[in-house]
């Protein structure tokens, strides 16, 4: 089962996430402070596993951009999404949003870490 791993401290994170749960129920949405969240903490380090929202899909870690296709994938039309969200441009525009989001998220999110 796919899984979206999402930081609850932080309010943008938990709408975002609660949001994809409610549209796709396929996707098991779990926070990063849970017990399964560990396995990413050895896979991705401190700082990386903090920085960014995951999808795991097999086994598979991916982050930021990767996660943000990986997560278009998961939903109808899934390998089209996919594809057009891997394009250079889209997937860097994707990346920049993302980026906004996590700075909002600096800004009132309750864990304290450098990015």
């Amino acid at each position: 089962m796919p899984t979206l791993y999402f930081d609850e401290d932080c309010s943008v994170c938990t709408q975002f996430a609660h949001i994809i749960g409610r549209l796709r129920p396929q996707i098991r949405v779990v926070s990063m402070a849970s017990e399964s969240g560990n396995e990413g903490l050895r896979v991705l380090g401190v700082d990386e596993y903090w920085k960014s929202f995951h999808m795991v899909v097999d086994g598979h870690w991916t982050s930021e951009g990767e996660a943000i296709a990986e997560l278009s994938g998961q939903f109808p039309l899934g390998t089209l999404w996919k594809r057009i969200v891997s394009i250079g441009i889209i997937n860097k525009l994707s990346v920049q949003l993302l980026r906004h989001f996590q700075r909002m998220r600096k800004m009132e999110c309750s864990v304290n870490y450098q990015a």
